[in-house]
C-alpha cells in the first residue's frame, strides 16, 4: 500500500482480520483454518498521493544541515546521505551501533548493509497534505505517541502506522492469556497490570499519549519497556525479542528520520520474519487453542454451506474477525447471530476526523 502511495492512518485491532492463506476449498478443513494470513481493512481514513520525492536532508533538530567534506568511513559515508555534517553523521552511526538491530559484529569493519542501510530512492510525499481539522486520525488506543503528543503540524507517515501495529501486539499480549484469544482471568491480572493497561489504552487522550511517549524516551524508555514485558503471560515470551527490536527501529526512525524512518516497512518485515523462524517448532496447544480451531472450522463450514446452497461465488471467507472469540456453546450457530465477546480493544473511542 505504502509503495503505491496509500497510507492507512487508522491501524487498530478492529481493522485487522484473519483469513485462510489458500482459497482452495478442497484442502482439509483443519489446514484451511490454521494456515492463515492477516488483512488490513477499512480505508475510510486513508490518504493517497501520487507524488514521490527524495527524502529531505535534516538534522535531529529539524534544521537543514550543510555539506561537510571531511573524510569518513563507509558507514559514515552512508550516514552523510542524511547528515552531511560529519558530527551529526557520527552521532547517527554511534546510535545505530548501540542499537545494533541486526546483530552486526561491531569489532570488525562495518558496512551500511550491517545496519540495513540501503538506497532509499523516492518515497511517497505527504508533506503537501493540508489538514482539514485540528484532530488526529485514528483509534485512540493505538495512535502513535508522536501524533498524540507533538504539534499538529506533524505529518502522519508510515512509521506512525507501524508504531500502531506494535501497540496492537502489546495490547493483545497484556490482555490475552494464550493463543486461544481469550481474555486473561481477573485473578491472573494484578492491580499493577490493570493500571498499566488502563493508562496505555483506556484513559483520556492526553493520558494515553503521555504514557506511550515514555516508552520511546531516549534515556529510560528501554528500561520502562523491559518492565512492561514482565506483565506478559509466559505464552507470549517468544515475542519479546521481536517487540524490543521493533521498538528500537521506531526510536531510531523518530530520532534521526533517516534510513529507519523511510525504510521502516523493510526493517519491521525482516524482524517479524526472523521472529517467526525462531519460534518453537511445537507451540503450546491449550484447550483454548483447540476450541478456537474448532470455532474456525464451524464458521468456515457454515459459510461454505451457505454459498453452495445459494450458488453464489463468494470471496474467500474470513474465518476470524477481530470482534472476538465466539463461545463454544455457539457452535453451529451462524456467525452473524452469535453474541460478541472478548473485544480485542478497549471500549472503542470514536474515531477522530481526517487530517
Amino acid at each position: 500500500m505504502y509503495k503505491c502511495g496509500v497510507l492507512h492512518r487508522d491501524v487498530s485491532a478492529g481493522n485487522i482480520i484473519i483469513q485462510p492463506a489458500s482459497p482452495d476449498r478442497n484442502l482439509p478443513l483443519g489446514e484451511l483454518v490454521t494456515r492463515t494470513r492477516g488483512r488490513l481493512i477499512d480505508l475510510d481514513h486513508a490518504k493517497y498521493t501520487s507524488r514521490k520525492v527524495a527524502p529531505r536532508v535534516v538534522g535531529p533538530s529539524g534544521k537543514a544541515l550543510f555539506k561537510n567534506t571531511n573524510d569518513a568511513g563507509k558507514l559514515e559515508v552512508a550516514a552523510t546521505k542524511f547528515y552531511p555534517k560529519k558530527a551529526d553523521a557520527t552521532s547517527y552511526c554511534e546510535r545505530a551501533g548501540e542499537t545494533n538491530i541486526f546483530g552486526a559484529n561491531l569489532d570488525g569493519d562495518l558496512s551500511p548493509e550491517d545496519f540495513g542501510w540501503e538506497d532509499v530512492g523516492e518515497v511517497p510525499d505527504y508533506e503537501s497534505h493540508v489538514p482539514r481539522v485540528v484532530e488526529r486520525t485514528g483509534t485512540i488506543p493505538f495512535i502513535s505517541h508522536e501524533l498524540m503528543t507533538h504539534e499538529e503540524s506533524t505529518i502522519h507517515n508510515a512509521i506512525h502506522d507501524l508504531e500502531s501495529f506494535w501497540w496492537i501486539i502489546i495490547y493483545l499480549c497484556l490482555t490475552r492469556e494464550s493463543g486461544g484469544g481469550h481474555r486473561r482471568k481477573n485473578e491472573a491480572v494484578t492491580d499493577e497490570t490493570s493500571r498499566l493497561i488502563r493508562n496505555l489504552f483506556d484513559s483520556s487522550d492526553l493520558q494515553v499519549g503521555k504514557t506511550k511517549a515514555k516508552y520511546f524516551h531516549k534515556d529510560n524508555g528501554t528500561a520502562l519497556f523491559d518492565a512492561l514485558l514482565t506483565h506478559f503471560p509466559g505464552y507470549f515470551a517468544p515475542l519479546e525479542s521481536m517487540l524490543k527490536r521493533w521498538r528500537e527501529v521506531v526510536v531510531l526512525g523518530y530520532t534521526f528520520k533517516a534510513y529507519e524512518y523511510h525504510l521502516v516497512h523493510k526493517y519491521v518485515l525482516r524482524i517479524i520474519a526472523e521472529a517467526i523462524n525462531s519460534l518453537p517448532v511445537a507451540l503450546e496447544r491449550s484447550e483454548a487453542v483447540d476450541n478456537e480451531i474448532r470455532r474456525r472450522e464451524d464458521d468456515y463450514g457454515y459459510i461454505c454451506r451457505i454459498s453452495s446452497s445459494t450458488n453464489v461465488q463468494t470471496p474467500t471467507p474470513i474465518v476470524v474477525t477481530s470482534s472476538g472469540i465466539s463461545p463454544i456453546r455457539n457452535r453451529g450457530v451462524p456467525p452473524s447471530a452469535r453474541p460478541t465477546t472478548n473485544p480485542p480493544s478497549p471500549t472503542p473511542a470514536s474515531k477522530v476526523q481526517k487530517k
